[in-house]
C-alpha cells in the first residue's frame, strides 16, 4: 500500500510539473534557454527523484537480509560445530562462554541451544526494541552425522540497517554533487554552442 501510495503522488507531481511547464511555454513565458535548461533539468533530475529512492529501498532491503543471513550462517557454523561436546556430554556450563563470547555482538538478540534427547539445554537473551526486525534461523547441532541437538540465533536489523543507511546517504549525497556538475557543465556547453549563437543572429537579424 506505501508504495502505491509513493507511485500516486510521484505521477500527480510529474502531471503538475507537465501542465506548468505546457502552461509557461504557451504563454511565451518562458526563452529559449530557459526551456532548453528546464528540460534537461527535468531529463537528470526527475529519473533520481523518483525512480532513485524506489531502487534504493529494493536494495538496502536485499542487502540488510543477504547481510544478516550472512552472519547467522557464520554464527551457526562455528558455534554450531564447537557445541557438539557440550551437548553430547550434557555439560551446559561448558557451552556457557561460547555463548556469551557471541552474545557480546549487538546485532545477536537471543541464543537457543535444546538437547535432542532432553529439551532445552541452554539458552541466552537479551532485550531487544519493539521497532526492531528480527531474523530467526535454527541450525542442527551434529555428530556422527546424528542430530544431537539443535541452535536457534535470533539476530535483530537494526544496526545492520542503520550502517547501510549511513553507506547509501553518503552515495546518495555523491551522485547529487554529481548531477550538480553535470547540469553545470551542460549550462556552459548550451551557453556556448547554443545559446550565444542564437543570439548572436537574431542580433544581425535586426
Amino acid at each position: 500500500m506505501a508504495r502505491l501510495e509513493r507511485k500516486r503522488v510521484a505521477r500527480a507531481i510529474l502531471v503538475c510539473v507537465r501542465s506548468s511547464f505546457l502552461t509557461l511555454l504557451g504563454a511565451g513565458a518562458l526563452s529559449l534557454r530557459r526551456v532548453v535548461m528546464l528540460a534537461t533539468a527535468a531529463g537528470v533530475i526527475l529519473p533520481a527523484v523518483f525512480v532513485g529512492p524506489l531502487v534504493a529501498q529494493e536494495s538496502l532491503r536485499s542487502d540488510v537480509q543477504a547481510r544478516i543471513h550472512a552472519l547467522m550462517a557464520q554464527y551457526g557454523s562455528t558455534l554450531g560445530a564447537a557445541l557438539v561436546q557440550p551437548v553430547w556430554l550434557a555439560d551446559p556450563v561448558s557451552a556457557e562462554g561460547l555463548l556469551q563470547s557471541v552474545m557480546s555482538n549487538p546485532d545477536v538478540v537471543a541464543i537457543e541451544v535444546e538437547d535432542a534427547a532432553l529439551g532445552a539445554f541452554l539458552s541466552k537473551h537479551k532485550p531487544s526494541d519493539v521497532n526492531d526486525t528480527l531474523v530467526r534461523q535454527v541450525f542442527p547441532i551434529v555428530k556422527d552425522d546424528k542430530t544431537i541437538g539443535t541452535l536457534a540465533v535470533t539476530m535483530t536489523t537494526r544496526h545492520v540497517r542503520s550502517q547501510l543507511v549511513a553507506q547509501a546517504t553518503k552515495l546518495g549525497l555523491a551522485i547529487g554533487f554529481q548531477l550538480l556538475l553535470t547540469l553545470t557543465i551542460l549550462y556552459f556547453v548550451f551557453q556556448r554552442r547554443l545559446f550565444q549563437p542564437v543570439h548572436a543572429r537574431k542580433k544581425s537579424e535586426r
